[in-house]
């Protein structure tokens, strides 16, 4: 990771999460399960600065599995709770997209990021108005 990056990270107020391969890469992530990917990244974060990983929940179609396997390829087992028990909340759904590769459903996916973004700041904007309102109490009392 380049410096500098895990520190930004870990001081930023913004929500951080990660979107798990739906694919293993050949030579690179080779068997690596979605708890792993997500443990490897941590390595490089400071402590708690993960928040949301997603994960694919949907089955690769057996012909893509056989085509991915001459390479060397398979899919990323999904282990959630797991990455649930490192402290990253977890959002799955099926995610698979076939083209000439099986890729994440970009459109799915962005759906499911901008839902969670817009639910994380409503539950912001709430603590900030109980924090308001605890304060004006404690100026009227």
């Amino acid at each position: 990771m380049v410096n500098g990056v895990a520190e930004a990270i870990a001081k930023s107020p913004a929500i951080s999460l990660y979107v798990v391969n739906v694919m293993c890469q050949p030579g690179e992530t080779d068997h690596l399960t979605a708890s792993q990917h997500v443990a490897i990244l941590n390595e490089y974060l400071s402590k708690g600065s993960l928040d949301y990983a997603f994960v694919n929940s949907g089955d690769v179609a057996v012909e893509w599995l056989e085509r991915y396997s001459q390479s060397g390829g398979e899919a990323v087992q999904n282990d959630s709770a797991l990455i649930q028990k490192m402290g990253v909340k977890v959002v799955e759904n099926d995610y698979v997209k076939y083209q000439n590769y099986v890729r994440h459903n970009e459109e799915r996916l962005a759906k499911d990021i901008i839902e969670l973004i817009l639910a994380e700041k409503l539950t912001l904007q709430q603590r900030r108005d109980l924090v308001d309102s605890l304060q004006k109490e404690k100026q009227l009392s």
